[in-house]
């Protein structure tokens, strides 16, 4: 449940607040299976659970946003804050363990969370303050200067995290259809709990993570604005990172670890494209190379993020028909990834083509459009995600 509201005090300054409460609920009836060597003859293993899981988020902000001149410089503010208030709490009964082999039966475990506890709740309230002013000093530069106050409050834990972040910007056009600009921030990402009971680490609180950020940018409009190009560079890195493994040797029951620490950092550079071909024809397309590696001092370090690939790109093209019905066409190319973390495995890169129509008509006096699309048309076979 959400409500949002805009009051406009003036042509030029205005209010925007906003209120969202979620309740999400999940009960999860698993085998939580686990490989063995030769399954199909010595069997493998699962260890049941009927697991109930309640989050509830309750998220606020409000912005306030005016324009005015002062000593000659057009000012564009903003001062705004968000809040967070973020509660998890788990119920799990875990059955006995059974050894399967491929083919047979499975007894089909009595299990109901009901009869069991509630886990400790896991809990925390984040506070968000923020101030930005963007000055145009002439018709060549733009200048932008900003600072967030960000605290997380984990109430009896001791681990009350807070941080400031600056971010500073500068936009420079030489000529009316181009810019050249150049930005540094840094963010603040509070982090839940671990959420995993195979993980030696459930439960446990986590560190918010930090992050520094540096780019550098053009935007060109051409031919009459009928043609937008855009590049730009860019360097991230990601302190007190989160990092979720697959145990060597299981422990136990827990064959996961969660820990936090070192750096994840992320080079690369972005192109695009987007403009009119014709009077009917649009398109929008965007190419990305991204060089990403652990900084952690441990087995990681030099090591690829799962799931991070090198290259990608996309195109998609939309043709006017008539007036009233158009087509669309885009590809999607993901290139190849890494499945875990000691990059021991690797997933290919794929292209996947979708379609799609739509339809506007009118229904009594008022515009109605109807749209289709067709995810992966030529039903290609690829991996987007797995771990093993």
């Amino acid at each position: 449940l959400g409500a949002d509201l805009t009051w406009h005090i003036s042509d030029d300054w205005k209010i925007k607040a906003g209120y969202n409460d979620q309740q999400f609920n999940r009960q999860r009836f698993d085998s939580a299976p686990q490989y063995t060597t030769a399954p199909f003859s010595n069997g493998y293993s699962i260890k049941p659970f009927d697991r109930y899981d309640d989050w509830q988020h309750k998220t606020a902000y409000i912005d306030f946003t005016g324009e005015f001149d002062f000593a000659g410089v057009q000012h564009q503010l903003l001062i705004g804050a968000n809040y967070l208030d973020y509660f998890y709490q788990q119920q799990i009964q875990r059955g006995t363990s059974q050894t399967v082999i491929p083919g047979q039966s499975v007894i089909k475990p009595d299990l109901d969370y009901h009869l069991s506890s509630k886990g400790d709740p896991s809990e925390y309230k984040y506070y968000g303050f923020y101030l930005q002013d963007l000055m145009t000093v002439n018709q060549h530069w733009k200048l932008l200067a900003g600072v967030r106050y960000d605290e997380q409050k984990k109430d009896g834990l001791g681990q009350n995290s807070y941080a400031v972040s600056p971010k500073f910007g500068a936009i420079y056009s030489p000529m009316e259809n181009g810019s050249i600009y150049v930005n540094y921030s840094k963010s603040f990402t509070p982090q839940g709990a671990v959420n995993n009971q195979f993980d030696v680490n459930d439960e446990l609180d986590l560190k918010p993570e930090y992050g520094i950020q540096y780019e550098v940018g053009t935007k060109w409009e051409l031919f009459d604005d009928s043609l937008l190009l855009t590049a730009a560079v860019f360097d991230i890195t990601v302190e007190n990172i989160t990092i979720s493994e697959v145990l060597p040797t299981p422990i136990d029951s827990y064959t996961d670890i969660t820990t936090q620490g070192g750096e994840q950092k992320h080079r690369g550079f972005e192109v695009g494209a987007q403009g009119q071909l014709s009077d009917d024809w649009f398109m929008t397309s965007s190419m990305m190379y991204l060089d990403a590696e652990y900084h952690t001092g441990d087995e990681r370090e030099g090591k690829t993020p799962v799931d991070a690939p090198e290259w990608s790109a996309n195109i998609w093209t939309r043709y006017e028909m008539t007036e009233d019905f158009a087509i669309n066409f885009g590809a999607i190319y993901v290139g190849e990834r890494f499945a875990n973390t000691d990059n021991s495995i690797s997933k290919d890169g794929y292209i996947r083509f979708d379609i799609g129509a739509a339809y506007t008509m009118d229904v009594m006096g008022k515009d109605v459009s109807v749209r289709a699309n067709v995810r992966n048309l030529f039903d290609t076979d690829y991996i987007e995600g797995g771990q093993y």
